[in-house]
């Protein structure tokens, strides 16, 4: 059975994520062996990735969106929907282990800008994942520091896609 263009979409943009998944696990190391990706939940965060595209694309009037934005709604829905869970004893949950899906929304969707959260400065990098867990996730903030930290690494020119 054939998949519909928007069906292909879906599957090829979780397989993307579940890569990035696996980058992290590999980044992350052995501490780490108790986390594992929800593939129903990443589902729903690519559905509703695409929901809130295509809504953006016929408000605007466009036929895609840019980089930006890709990685703004990318990590808006992992970090609402959390599709990474873990498993692990009390005594083995540390603050890192808290933050894993925010680390995750992160570099999900920043591998669109081609933008390793790696080369963030500390301060930076933290006062994201606290935005990420602990603030109401609005894509249009997201656009914004997304834009500006594009622009602060090399320069970031909107575009006209219609």
């Amino acid at each position: 059975m054939a998949l519909t263009c928007y069906q292909e979409k879906i599957a090829r943009r979780q397989n993307l994520l579940e890569l990035t998944f696996s980058g992290l696990r590999e980044h992350l190391g052995s501490d780490f062996e108790h986390i594992e990706l929800n593939r129903a939940i990443l589902h729903n965060v690519v559905q509703s990735y695409f929901h809130d595209v295509n809504r953006h694309k016929n408000f605007h009037g466009t036929e895609r969106v840019d980089e930006v934005k890709q990685a703004a709604y990318t990590m808006k829905w992992i970090a609402k929907l959390r599709p990474v869970q873990f498993s692990c004893p009390e005594d083995v949950v540390s603050k890192p282990i808290l933050y894993v899906n925010e680390v995750f929304a992160m570099r999900g969707g920043m591998a669109f800008m081609k933008i390793s959260p790696d080369i963030l400065p500390e301060p930076l990098y933290a006062d994201m994942l606290y935005t990420l867990r602990y603030r109401s996730i609005d894509e249009r903030i997201l656009f914004v520091w997304l834009a500006t930290l594009q622009s602060a690494l090399g320069g970031y020119i909107p575009r006209t896609n219609k």
